[in-house]
Order: C-alpha cells, then structure tokens, then sequence
C-alpha cells in the first residue's frame, strides 16, 4: 500500500519502528473499517503520488484525490453530528479513530501548501486532548491487557484493544503539531505540554526524533516570545527580567545538553 510504503516514511520519518509505538497494526485494524480515515488515508497517498511522479496536470485537478478527501471531511462531520461524539472518552478506538483521521487530514493540507487550511484539523486534535488530563492518559495505558493476543488458530492478531495501542503514538503526534504550529501562529501551544511531556509512556524520540525535553524547551521559547511581545506593547519590558526568563531556558537547554554528550561518551 503506498501510504505504508511511501507516505507514511514521509510524514513521520524519525519513527522507530523498534519501539513501543513501532507497532501500526492499529493503524491497518482502523482503516480497514473503511470510514473517514481509510477516505483520509487514500486522498493523501493520491496527493503524494501526484506531487511526486510529477503528473502533468495539476494534483489540484487530479478528481481522484478530492473525491476521497471530501468523502473524508463529509463522513467525518456526520460522525461528530452523531451520538457517538459524545463517547470519544469512553471509547479508546473512535477516539483513536478520530485523532488518526484529523491528523491524516492535516497532513494533506501540509502537502498541499496551505497557509493555514491545517490549522482548523489541528484545533480539533487540540480541543479534543486538551479536554483530557495527563492522569486520564495513564489510567488508559496502565489498564490495557496485552496488545498483541493469539488465538487459537495460531494467527496473531490485534486484540480489541489494539487499535486504541495508536493513542500513544497520536498524543505525540499532537504534542508536536502544538508546539511547532506556534511558529506559524505566532501563539502559545494549546496543551499543557510540560505535563504532558513529562509522562515516561510518550517518548517523543520514538516518534518524532527529539527529545521530551528538547520540545519542552520550544515550548518555553514560545511563552517567552508571548510575553515579551505582551510587556513590549504595555511599555512594561524589563531587560533585567527578560534576560533572567532567557537564561534560565539557557541553562537548562545546557544541562541537558550536558548529560547528552555524557551519556553518549559512556557507551
């Protein structure tokens, strides 16, 4: 399949597939069902293969890809019109299900070029985990059963709980997005991302290729930014105290670094 095979690569390429999130047998089990995602999933892959084979005509024309990105959207809205919105918390897979879709969608207006058509799929990743806390996230990891079960047909297969296993995967995902959109923006990120961050399951190197606390530190950046800007437009700024905020970001950032190089010298 070229999402698998050529998309996927490119969207997340620092992912360790060696890891505890290495596993996308919770992606295949969803976009079987064939819902939004699946529609999601395949837009996407028709976009990428127009992008990148250079197809003549404009991938804007090409009928294939938006008629599967609009089934996406369609299927998607009439999904959160529907009852089962209101059971994202208590159902790990449509909540699963619904990240896995906004983000797949979010990902096709990156490729597209858009300026800020991604912005309204990310809002509604945001909205969505910012309406959860870090604790809820790991009462879900702890009281899941093993991911992988056997039957006894000897056939692996994912258990009823596996495609919910993509939460963790996702969270960092949006963790990511939410960071890294504020240099777009201009703004904060939405989550409370030290708290976040700070939970041992979500290993943002498994994912995205950095450290916890490397984005930790953006983060940091980003509410600096925010209130120096803030201060500036009062006439309130004080260099002393914007100074102080900066190094403190500084030194932490070399600490870090620090313990970086010494652990890989002690190998």
């Amino acid at each position: 399949m070229h999402y698998f095979d050529h998309v996927f690569p490119w969207q997340f390429p620092y992912h360790n597939s060696h890891s505890r999130t290495g596993n996308r047998g919770w992606l295949l089990q969803l976009l079987t069902k064939r819902g939004p995602l699946y529609h999601a999933a395949i837009g996407l892959s028709s976009l990428h293969q127009s992008a990148t084979r250079g197809i003549d005509e404009s991938y804007l024309q090409d009928q294939k890809v938006f008629d599967h990105h609009s089934t996406a959207l369609q299927e998607l809205c009439e999904f959160l019109r529907s009852e089962k919105a209101t059971e994202f918390h208590q159902d790990e897979q449509l909540l699963t299900e619904f990240l896995a879709c906004s983000i797949m969608l979010l990902s096709f207006e990156v490729l597209r070029g858009g300026i800020s058509n991604w912005q309204p799929h990310l809002n509604a990743v945001l909205s969505t985990i910012k309406s959860m806390s870090p604790a809820s996230f790991i009462a879900i990891e702890n009281s899941k059963p093993d991911r992988i079960c056997s039957p006894p047909n000897g056939v692996t297969q994912l258990s009823n709980n596996g495609a919910s296993a993509g939460l963790e995967f996702l969270f960092a995902n949006a963790l990511w997005f939410d960071i890294f959109a504020c240099v777009s923006t201009g703004g904060t990120p939405v989550l409370p991302y030290r708290s976040w961050l700070a939970i041992e399951q979500l290993k943002m190197q498994d994912v995205m290729g950095c450290d916890n606390w490397a984005l930790a530190l953006i983060g940091d950046i980003t509410h600096l930014r925010e209130w120096k800007d803030d201060m500036d437009k009062k006439g309130l700024l004080s260099v002393r105290e914007l100074v102080s905020k900066g190094q403190a970001i500084e030194s932490e950032l070399e600490e870090k670094i620090g313990i970086l190089y010494s652990s890989k010298d002690g190998v």
